[in-house]
């Protein structure tokens, strides 16, 4: 068989294959030379080549969206069910994000504290503790703790340390402060230093 024949059969095979593969109304396929023959099935070929090494990069990118979301959902159950509170607020105490932890030791629904002025739940003897401590971390950009006592729903007292930390933009500018919360009242005296 000569190398022509050969690359005219195998262009007819692949134009078989392409038009079961997708039928197109009135596609008319010109006659063709051999040498024309060649270099179209070399670059049918090439694409098909092609078209299954992008499949099989996607399927890969699939993973690893799939493994991403996975991490992603992980890392929140364990924010959520952390053993302490947290809280990410703005330069003015709005709560921005809270964590399920805090929210039920105010004996409130976490979802609805978002947009919530943090201070709401400062007793009044703690307002200017609180208020000292954020103006740092917005002022600084260190990290800083205090201790405060809060009210609850129910109407209760929690004290409360707050180790906060500032996140910052790339230029250095401080975005938002991130607050852990832990109810000092279920340890020990002395465990804590408020």
């Amino acid at each position: 068989m000569t190398m022509k024949k050969k690359y005219s059969e195998r262009y007819n095979q692949l134009m078989t294959r392409i038009e079961k593969l997708k039928p197109v109304k009135n596609l008319i396929i010109p006659s063709i030379k051999d040498e024309d023959a060649e270099s179209l099935t070399c670059r049918i070929e090439e694409l098909m080549i092609s078209a299954a090494e992008k499949e099989a990069e996607v399927e890969e990118l699939r993973v690893l969206v799939e493994r991403l979301q996975e991490s992603n959902q992980e890392y929140r159950e364990l924010l959520e069910n952390a053993p302490a509170g947290f809280a990410s607020l703005d330069r003015q105490g709005t709560i921005l994000k809270i964590n399920r932890t805090l929210a039920e030791e105010l004996e409130e629904d976490d979802v609805s504290l978002e947009g919530t002025k943090f201070s709401t739940f400062v007793v009044s003897d703690y307002q200017d503790i609180f208020f000292t401590h954020l103006r740092k971390i917005f002022k600084t950009g260190y990290d800083s703790a205090c201790c405060i006592e809060l009210t609850r729903r129910g109407g209760g007292v929690l004290s409360a340390q707050l180790l906060s930390r500032s996140q910052k933009d790339e230029g250095g500018a401080v975005l938002r402060c991130n607050m852990v919360v832990t109810n000092v009242s279920r340890y020990e005296t002395g465990f804590f230093d408020c």
